[in-house]
């Protein structure tokens, strides 16, 4: 019934498999290597939870099956730390670690093991996979991935580089969400702030740096010095965004 046509079908023999427990991890892993029935089956694995920590590395060949990707990062969260190493040996293909870092997002912090190789998957030049690990390391929330992000951002300033600037703003966006070691973010902010470039890729972190500076709630006087300069210094878009923060941070 995995292989039925109707997915309504698929998704209840799934979910039935999943009920069974144990005795389920067999058909489940034979379901797997089947094209018709391999989505229905990373379901059930899904449904089966941590008992089907073994089904990892089968369950991340799927992600060659058109439309797997939701389906996948959905069951390596669902069975969760007992596959993660898994998981792990599986970023370095650079064929799917973009979508397995979907997986690890969705773990958040129990998937805090992984951090070393998201960072190395992260400091990777030229690897689509990046993007997932800066994601991935926010979702996560571990301070420890605090320098690799705030490189990454460094990195990107001064190059105009479409896909790094995408990595640095979700870099950037992960730093938000980890909020730690501020004495790192808030001074690489002032860094993307002092950027002489004026292309829309470099507004857009400024944008950014301006948002982390709010969320820092940055009040030293350094910051505040930087801020006015930014103000005097930039008609653009994000001028009014600085003198909004600068009043709030009251200078």
């Amino acid at each position: 019934m995995l292989g039925d046509e109707v997915s309504e079908v698929r998704n209840a023999a799934a979910d039935a498999l999943g009920k069974i427990g144990k005795p389920a991890v067999g058909p489940v892993g034979k379901a797997l290597a089947d094209r018709d029935r391999q989505l229905a089956a990373v379901r059930a694995a899904g449904q089966l939870g941590a008992l089907a920590a073994d089904l990892v590395p089968a369950i991340v060949k799927c992600l060659r099956t058109p439309g797997a990707r939701e389906t996948v990062a959905t069951a390596i969260a669902s069975i969760g730390e007992p596959g993660l190493k898994h998981v792990i040996e599986g970023l370095q293909d650079n064929a799917v670690n973009l979508e397995l870092c979907d997986g690890l997002a969705a773990m958040g912090p129990a998937a805090k093991p992984a951090v070393p190789a998201l960072l190395q998957l992260l400091a990777k030049r030229g690897v689509r996979g990046r993007e997932g690990a800066a994601d991935a390391l926010g979702a996560i929330g571990d301070p420890s991935a605090v320098p690799g992000l705030v490189a990454v951002v460094d990195e990107a300033l001064p190059k105009n580089d479409i896909m790094l600037f995408s990595v640095a703003t979700r870099s950037l966006a992960a730093l938000g969400r980890i909020k730690a070691k501020p004495e790192l973010v808030v001074p690489l902010c002032l860094r993307v702030l002092e950027s002489p470039r004026r292309d829309p890729d470099a507004g857009r972190m400024r944008e950014d740096a301006l948002g982390l500076l709010e969320r820092f709630d940055a009040k030293q006087p350094e910051v505040i010095a930087a801020l006015r300069a930014f103000v005097a210094g930039n008609p653009g878009e994000q001028k009014g965004a600085a003198e909004k923060l600068l009043k709030k941070l009251g200078g």
